[in-house]
């Protein structure tokens, strides 16, 4: 019923946000005036593209107390806690991939990077020891080692079809989904 001055106006009006931008360089501008008043801030992936608007936003809601949180949903998708649940052992290899342009107007790869990104992380964990990555035309390849004898990879390819799909090899089973 009431269209906002402005955001810190809009700010006093409500209990939370969500902050969306096509455009991920806007996100610190728009979730800051919640921040610095206390109140909780969902921010689309991704949460930044500089460093410096990723420490500003954390600055600002740990001087406030508010919560900020950013993800991709395809960590927490009911495909992936189908993975999570299956015992397949000590994992050894995994394999993901997905659409990603890494010359996308919006951030290049921070965009759609994310996604395979956290869907390894989840299904994985974060002991990352070691990575490269290969990139022929539009097409990226990620190795990464992790602790335990685990190596995965991310594949991005810029015209992929509209999916993204996990598979993870273990001693005692193996599992392929599209997330």
């Amino acid at each position: 019923p009431e269209i906002a001055r402005s955001l810190h106006h809009l700010a006093d009006e409500v209990d939370a946000a969500i902050v969306v931008d096509r455009d991920a360089d806007l996100h610190a501008v728009h979730a800051l005036p919640f921040l610095l008043d206390a109140k909780p801030v969902f921010v689309d992936k991704p949460f930044a593209i500089d460093l410096a608007d990723c420490r500003r936003m954390i600055t600002a809601a740990r001087q406030s107390g508010a919560a900020v949180t950013s993800f991709s949903v395809l960590s927490v998708a009911p495909a992936t806690e189908e993975m999570k649940a299956t015992n397949m052992g000590a994992v050894r290899v995994a394999q993901f991939a997905g659409s990603c342009d890494f010359g996308s107007p919006h951030g290049g790869p921070f965009f759609y990077a994310t996604h395979l990104v956290e869907l390894a992380i989840s299904l994985l964990g974060e002991r990352v020891v070691a990575l490269r990555a290969l990139r022929a035309g539009d097409t990226v390849s990620v190795d990464i080692a992790w602790e335990h004898d685990l190596v995965a990879n991310l594949g991005y390819f810029k015209d992929a079809a509209p999916t993204f799909r996990a598979s993870v090899f273990g001693t005692e089973a193996a599992v392929s989904r599209e997330i």
